[in-house]
């Protein structure tokens, strides 16, 4: 077999498995074999099952003899350590959950372990999900399997470092503010943000229109894998959406298609790698035969208060009902210090921010909702800088183009999407920096229409496939 056998994709996996080429139990070892080899410089696990997961696979191989296999049976799955799943770790990367075990299985995974994949591992996020970056008292610092001085970026930040490392095959995560995008976009993979009810959740992500459950991978047809499996109305979350939707795993060309693009949503400082590996993209598009033309969404600095609003009433009154649910303080000695910041913030909500925050909702829309009546989809970059040190704390300024900026969203381009949440986003990567950090692009198709930026995706690795040939990362 390879030397690289530990990437190979999950649609390759499951063809060698089917004819008899590859075992379950000799991927799942070139994966813990892998994982042994890197994990100590990634660090993108916080939990390993490796001995259940030799045995499940021993199991999957028998099903292959059998004829019972599954859709994904055998296939190695690491799952980000926010989701629920009964009997397992769940610690959201916080010292007061270090010891909590999840009751219960969101219905995603179980839909998923149902098809027959093996969870492997756990993977690493920031504390309570809140940092561009991955690292907390619990687990220390996950870092880039590209250049391990920068960040796999977060909060699904060990997801990506998994994928991109080569210690698992599929990957989960979760996005209210990128989280998804990001880690794909700075570790070189596939995510996708579905639009909001794709995918059901679990109370209080189920009435939360900025989270979104998604796949990460290494391609494009992975990452459909997934998404065709965890789709679909469930009972008990009624925002979840009916009928089901399932992705073609086979697309037209984009010849004739129209795609308008952003480089800065018209104010933002964006690295002049990120603007030219964005430009090279499209290029890429245009020689599929796409029309590509750049629109000026006319958004200013004001649109980033809905998140600010978003996580000020919402996300971070939820951070301090976690710690309070511990029977621990706030000022918690055993927090990562930038929870502090977050909590300061949530005390600057008023009544009045729910209401301003889909003002400003509204009038985002108002844009983006009548400029895809006139293209297919809209592309940008999913960050703005791609090199962000891995332990960055958001206290800290981070420096664009030689200018500090001051924001704890000041790396990523993604929240806007999250503001509208219906509209369907995946991450493709589009190269890498000066620092061998992978950059990469958003795909933004019309409210609900999961097929258009899959149609896009599909047709762009046709042309730039990002783990091929000898690009991997030398760890």
């Amino acid at each position: 077999m390879s030397d690289n056998l530990h990437y190979l994709s999950a649609t390759d996996a499951l063809a060698k498995f089917a004819s008899g080429e590859l075992s379950p139990v000799t991927l799942m070892q070139a994966i813990i074999d892998r994982a042994h080899a890197v994990e100590p410089t990634v660090n993108a696990f916080s939990h390993r099952f490796y001995e259940e997961a030799m045995a499940q696979a021993r199991e999957a191989e028998q099903r292959y003899v059998s004829g019972s296999a599954r859709p994904l049976e055998g296939l190695p799955l690491a799952v980000k350590d926010s989701i629920h799943h009964k009997d397992k770790p769940y610690a959201i990367g916080s010292l007061l959950l270090k010891d909590n075990i999840g009751t219960f299985t969101e219905p995603w995974l179980q839909r998923l372990l149902d098809a027959g994949v093996i969870v492997h591992a756990r993977t690493t996020t920031p504390e309570f999900l809140f940092n561009a970056t991955t690292h907390s008292r619990l687990n220390g610092v996950t870092r880039n399997p590209w250049n391990p001085a920068f960040s796999a970026g977060a909060s699904s930040g060990g997801a990506g470092a998994a994928l991109a490392a080569g210690t698992t095959t599929l990957a989960l995560g979760t996005d209210a503010g990128g989280s998804i995008r990001l880690p794909a976009s700075q570790n070189g993979v596939i995510g996708f943000k579905p639009p909001t009810g794709r995918v059901p959740a679990v109370f209080p992500n189920s009435f939360d229109s900025y989270y979104m459950n998604g796949p990460m991978a290494r391609t494009v047809a992975d990452a459909i894998l997934i998404q065709n499996i965890i789709a679909g109305h469930h009972p008990e979350d009624m925002e979840s959406l009916y009928p089901d939707l399932q992705l073609p795993t086979e697309y037209p060309g984009i010849e004739g298609m129209r795609l308008a693009y952003t480089l800065d949503f018209g104010y933002r400082e964006v690295d002049d790698v990120v603007r030219d590996n964005t430009l090279r993209a499209l290029e890429r598009l245009r020689s599929l035969g796409a029309e590509v033309v750049h629109v000026d969404l006319g958004w200013t600095d004001e649109t980033e208060q809905a998140l600010l609003l978003y996580s000020a009433s919402y996300n971070f009154p939820l951070i301090k009902k976690w710690i309070q649910a511990t029977g621990q303080d706030t000022d918690s000695e055993l927090l990562s210090p930038y929870i502090s910041m977050a909590l300061s913030m949530s005390t600057s909500a008023s009544e009045g921010d729910f209401i301003r925050r889909g003002e400003i909702e509204d009038q985002m829309y108002k844009t983006i909702g009548p400029l895809l009546t006139q293209y297919d989809a809209l592309i940008a970059p999913t960050t703005s800088v791609a090199s962000v040190p891995a332990d960055w704390d958001p206290s800290q300024p981070i420096h664009i183009n030689g200018k500090a900026v001051h924001n704890p969203f000041a790396p990523v381009l993604t929240p806007y999407f999250n503001a509208l949440g219906r509209v369907p986003v995946i991450n493709v990567p589009t190269g890498r920096d000066q620092n061998n950090v992978p950059t990469g692009m958003q795909i933004v198709g019309p409210a609900f229409r999961d097929q258009i930026p899959f149609r896009v995706a599909m047709a762009y690795e046709s042309r730039f496939r990002f783990f091929d040939g000898d690009a991997f990362p030398r760890l």
